[in-house]
């Protein structure tokens, strides 16, 4: 029996949620549905506004708004415009009672009028309502046989209807949601692009509701064309409900389809139909994103007016903005370059477009930081493209976050602070700002502060690379590399082709001694990325240095400051690589030529590199300046635990260049502060040969040379990769030099 009960014109399917009058068909919410049929069983009596209650929201909380919005959704739904038919009376203070002529309908299509009645209209679940149905009254002897068979199978069609479809009101909606990425069943490339600015919107709208976890796009789009099943992908990020769609061209349209799901039992908890075309294509959104809102809090009204996306009047500018946005997910430098450009193309043909002009400032920056370009470059653009966007809506997140994340990128890091809390003041839960705020805060070596934005990062965007890799080297930075390496074996189990987990996941497994994991993460390193990139190489060349393949090490590196130059940080990393190769007198010239050229422009990383040249090639009134420019101006360097790591410490080598140039005064001050260091380096499970390396240094320092042996007989037992320098290094040799031999 499909077609079961009629109301006034309406025929009513309570199975399917639907109600039609022969040309129209209309979906009814599930709580519309609810309550139709709660008021069509009274008989035409009044149900209370508090029975409504209690059978619509059973337990949970909500306020009467939400009823007043329910009652007048299923109005709007019943009554066309213009038609002068009444369903439903409102009675002041009192209730509602259905007015319209309620018939059943049974197979062979014979209507009959009748009347449902029942005592127990404040039971507290629909399935109940309906099983009081058995005590109706009936009009004619013939009725009755009609009826009762209705009502059976009206009893056991409501028990699945609402068990399966609106089985949440046992429960309150747990307030986390994900929006996947909509799939297009259509080859048209324009389709495509839209239905990601509609999941956007949803989602962007969904986190306006307080309280409430919505999964960012920088997680819920990872799963696009993933064969994967909801209840993994939820758990994957935490979350309870799945909104799903696809969008498919109808001739000039576009069908819109959405179903909200509950992961854990995969039960859909409602689907609905939205045609778009191209007139409402921008309006539609909003309105299925406010839909799904009520959905899972009825008393939401509104999204206020400060809050809603920009709808642009271009079409096409829109539309370039989407695919720049799908060319930045890659990741790329060549894909930054391309989204540069989309960008730049949608601020021409929509001039009063904020959100573009801040997609474009921040895509300039990607490129900077994919070594595509330098800032000064783009210096010009960036400033103009993020003014424009605050000037067209200064209450535009992700315009503050963008322009704090290029002040930081100035080195102005208050004035960066409050940008980043600006943003954060408009939009609490702006990914953008959240993850470069905690960058600002690792940067600046307050690792604990960093952590809580990261956690907070975490929450919305639990498949981010970048949230995984400042977690890692938080905790890193604090010496505790067993919680770097649980974030990171993580990252790699999620993102199973991210490159910067992996990268950052053999670079610790080779510091942490674990050389066969470390291998195989490498392997797989190679065949993922591009063999001309510059992050690549420059991990390339790491691990064959530790690997004791000194030539390739040093032709990588080589190569690198041939092409990008040497004024940049990977110059900290070539010392003992210039070392083991026999060239670490020529590289110390070079570097030392670059400051006496550069100056106070030379940055801290070639400061470092040539401070730890000169001070291996027997030059410490040469190393000390430098050292005691990053000890003023980049303090972090001193005491960074991952440098540690590598075995080296720019502190110990100050305190040695000390004793050398007779400076004793100043090198017990520095052998005093690296001992309270040093004494703050946790225990981890993996052996870390490079803190028994620095405290072997300071130990001798400190003429403690049994402590010394005690660490340097570890480093011998846990076979450190990089032992060899022990024989080499000028600190250590001090105790050959005083006759001292290791037990």
């Amino acid at each position: 029996m499909d077609k079961l009960v009629r109301v006034g014109k309406w025929t009513v399917e309570p199975h399917l949620c639907e109600i039609s009058d022969g040309e129209t068909v209309k979906r009814l919410e599930p709580k519309n549905m609810e309550l139709l049929i709660l008021l069509a069983s009274a008989n035409g009596e009044l149900v209370t506004r508090q029975q409504i209650m209690d059978v619509v929201w059973k337990d949970r909380v909500v306020t009467e708004y939400a009823l007043n919005n329910l009652i007048s959704n299923l109005r709007k739904e019943l009554n066309t415009k213009g038609e002068k038919e009444a369903y439903i009376a409102t009675r002041p203070k009192l209730g509602y009672q259905l007015i319209a002529k309620v018939e059943l309908i049974t197979n062979d299509n014979e209507q009959t009028s009748q009347s449902i009645s029942t005592n127990d209209a404040d039971k507290k679940t629909i399935v109940n309502q309906a099983t009081a149905f058995k005590g109706v009254r009936y009009h004619s002897n013939k009725v009755k046989g009609i009826v009762g068979a209705f009502l059976v199978i009206l009893v056991l069609v409501l028990a699945w209807t609402f068990s399966s479809l609106i089985h949440t009101d046992n429960k309150t909606l747990s307030p986390s949601i994900v929006v996947l990425p909509f799939d297009v069943f259509d080859s048209d490339e324009e389709i495509s692009y839209f239905a990601d600015g509609l999941a956007e919107e949803i989602i962007h709208q969904l986190t306006v509701l307080p309280g409430f976890k919505v999964i960012s796009r920088t997680s819920s789009f990872y799963f696009r064309n993933k064969d994967m099943p909801l209840t993994e992908i939820a758990n994957r990020l935490d979350v309870e409900y799945v909104l799903e769609g696809s969008v498919r061209k109808d001739e000039d349209a576009m069908r819109v389809t959405l179903q909200l799901i509950e992961a854990a039992s995969d039960t859909h908890i409602w689907s609905k139909v939205f045609t778009a075309s191209r007139q409402n294509r921008f309006s539609i959104q909003f309105e299925i994103s406010s839909e799904v809102a009520h959905s899972i809090d009825a008393s939401f009204s509104t999204i206020p007016k400060e809050k809603r996306l920009y709808s642009p009047a271009s079409s096409e500018a829109y539309l370039r903005v989407l695919k720049g946005r799908r060319l930045n997910q890659e990741g790329t430098a060549d894909a930054y370059v391309k989204a540069v450009e989309e960008f730049r193309m949608a601020t021409l043909l929509e001039p009063e477009y904020a959100e573009a002009y801040a997609d474009l400032a921040m895509g300039y920056l990607l490129l900077v930081d994919s070594q595509k370009i330098t800032l000064p470059e783009v210096d010009k653009q960036v400033t103009e493209s993020l003014s424009r966007a605050l000037e067209l809506n200064p209450e535009l997140a992700n315009a503050h976050a963008v322009r704090a994340f290029y002040l930081q990128k100035n080195n102005k890091w208050p004035e960066a602070q409050e940008s980043y809390q600006q943003a954060l003041s408009i939009d609490e839960n702006n990914y953008m700002a959240l993850i470069n705020y905690a960058n600002l805060y690792r940067r600046s070596s307050q690792y604990e502060e960093a952590i809580k934005y990261y956690t907070r990062a975490k929450e919305i965007a639990p498949l981010s690379s970048s949230v995984y890799w400042g977690l890692s080297n938080s905790t890193t930075n604090l010496g505790r590399f067993d919680e770097s390496l649980k974030q990171l074996e993580r990252c790699v189990y999620l993102l199973t082709n991210n490159l910067s987990c992996h990268y950052e996941y053999a670079y610790l497994l080779r510091l942490t001694g674990q050389d066969e994991k470390a291998n195989d993460v490498v392997e797989k390193i190679k065949g993922l990325a591009n063999k001309l990139d510059f992050k690549y190489r420059s991990v390339l060349g790491f691990h064959n240095f530790w690997q004791q393949r000194f030539e390739v090490s040093n032709a990588m590196y080589e190569g690198l400051t041939e092409q990008f130059g040497i004024n940049n940080n990977i110059v900290m990393s070539m010392p003992n690589v210039k070392f083991a190769n026999g060239g670490i007198e020529n590289w110390s010239q070079e570097l030392e030529d670059i400051i006496n050229t550069l100056g106070n422009k030379a940055y801290a990383g070639v400061h470092a590199g040539f401070a730890e040249s000169a001070y291996l090639t027997g030059r410490c009134e040469a190393a000390i300046p430098s050292l005691e420019k990053i000890k003023k101006h980049r303090a972090v360097m001193m005491d960074n635990l991952l440098y540690f790591a590598h075995g080296t410490s720019y502190l110990n080598v100050l305190a040695y260049c000390y004793e050398i140039t007779g400076d004793l005064e100043k090198q017990n001050e520095i052998i005093t502060l690296a001992g309270d260091i040093f004494a703050g380096i946790p225990e981890n499970e993996h052996y870390i040969g490079g803190f028994d390396f620095v405290r072997a240094q300071h130990a001798v320092l400190s003429n403690n040379f049994t402590l010394a042996d005690t660490y340097l007989q570890r480093i011998e037992k846990n076979q450190w990769a990089l032992r060899w320098r022990v024989e080499e290094d000028p600190i250590l040799r001090q105790r050959e030099s005083l006759g001292i031999e290791s037990n």
